[in-house]
């Protein structure tokens, strides 16, 4: 426990700062914690695109498996795979994940499609979206699947940077966004930032805490996240 913590605020103290007036900018490590997991009952919770509350954690638990379809650019593909080093390195509880050739033995599916064709890969396309996402989990909470669409004829390249970030960790179980911190990929209102902030890292090794599990309801997820990481931080 204590080698994993080192490691985690190792990540926290190297991570660059961004600019911004509302930045993510605590002043210790305790304070970060806190203020992290105060926005991860916010962004864990509540189901994407609306505000209903979700009372159950949802994760994966198996290796995810990705393959990006449809018609993805050279620097598409070094963004997935960067990104995906990223969070193999960053979050050490999260499941092996891996890039595939074929769609058949992926369980999240990236579709680089015009924007006239997301309704049909999502029925759920909400109108004025350059990216979506739906995620599907069993009744215990571990997700299985989820599919990924980036409208490559709207977004430009630093637009499509952004949101592959932006939707794969919605996919990964921080299912809602936030209007707290700019500098946060999980920001509500528009942005390019094209990396994680400290926030978004640190919520996201808090939803693969092996502290919590997936299926376990508001109450008894943040009583333990409170405990180990806010209580006792080390």
């Amino acid at each position: 426990m204590r080698r994993w913590l080192s490691l985690l605020l190792t990540f926290f103290l190297l991570l660059p700062a961004c600019a911004g007036a509302e930045r993510y900018d605590p002043d210790s490590i305790e304070e970060a914690w806190r203020q992290a997991v105060s926005l991860f009952s916010q962004c864990a919770f509540n189901a994407p695109y609306e505000d209903e509350t979700r009372d159950q954690l949802i994760r994966w638990v198996d290796r995810i498996r990705i393959y990006l379809d449809g018609s993805p650019t050279k620097a598409d593909i070094r963004q997935v795979d960067s990104f995906i080093m990223e969070l193999s390195l960053r979050v050490p509880e999260l499941p092996w994940i891996v890039r595939v050739d074929s769609e058949e033995e992926a369980n999240m599916v990236i579709h680089y499609c015009k924007l006239s064709e997301m309704e049909s890969i999502l029925p759920q396309y909400v109108e004025g979206n350059w990216g979506m996402y739906s995620y599907s989990y069993h009744p215990n909470g571990e997700i299985f699947k989820a599919t990924i669409c980036i409208a490559r004829d709207k977004a430009n390249q630093s637009a499509r940077n952004h949101l592959i970030r932006e939707e794969i960790v919605g996919a990964l179980g921080l299912t809602n966004g936030h209007e707290v911190y700019q500098d946060s990929i999980l920001y509500r209102k528009w942005t390019t930032v094209q990396t994680l902030s400290d926030v978004d890292w640190l919520m996201l090794n808090l939803l693969y805490s092996p502290h919590v599990f997936p299926g376990w309801n508001h109450d008894q997820t943040m009583q333990a996240l409170e405990s180990y990481y806010i209580k006792n931080p080390v």
